[in-house]
């Protein structure tokens, strides 16, 4: 399980079991917690990939 969790409020922002870069993942979003309005950067996020 590939997931993208914002840093600030802790909600999911993508989930998938297929694994994609950061910025395609991001950019959907317009780079922008869809919850909390948080500004996302690719390079300093942090994915945790978790075995199926």
């Amino acid at each position: 399980m590939f997931r993208i969790v914002c840093p600030r409020c802790g909600a999911v922002i993508y989930e998938s079991y297929e694994e994609r870069s950061l910025t395609l993942a991001l950019r959907p979003f317009n780079y922008t917690c869809p919850h909390c309005g948080a500004r996302l950067s690719p390079r300093e996020a942090r994915v945790r990939i978790i075995p199926a």
